[in-house]
């Protein structure tokens, strides 16, 4: 079995119906939230040490990482289509502090918000 790379979560979650489904789903409708993995478990129907477990399986990441990949690839993609201030991403992620979502962000991309979408705009948009 071939190890799944964090670029093919999105895919896995459309392509397949699992029980990780309800799970996933929930991540990504409460993405302004603070979310806990028991939240996740709950949603899949699953004790939580057993759904840690399936779910770092199958997904390849553990459902800690997912959620952080979530957000940080939500990030990346409001700031490159939309002209929000880092602060209104920050509070939509569920970030209270916009200085902590920029310290999470650099510590996902390796470069801060405001460097990325500077990049993104002179790379993409020349």
């Amino acid at each position: 079995m071939s190890e799944k790379t964090p670029e093919t979560i999105s895919l896995a979650a459309q392509d397949f119906e699992s029980p990780l489904s309800n799970a996933i789903l929930y991540v990504q409708n409460h993405l302004s939230e603070q979310i806990s993995v028991s939240e996740m478990a709950q949603a899949a129907g699953y004790h939580v040490s057993h759904f840690t477990q399936l779910f770092q399986k199958q997904m390849g990441i553990s459902p800690g990482q997912f959620i952080q990949k979530k957000k940080s690839d939500t990030a990346a993609q409001l700031l490159t289509s939309t002209d929000l201030p880092v602060s209104e991403i920050a509070d939509s992620l569920g970030f209270n502090n916009p200085f902590y979502f920029s310290s999470f962000f650099k510590k996902q991309t390796g470069m801060t918000p405001s460097a990325y979408r500077t990049i993104y705009l002179r790379t993409y948009l020349q």
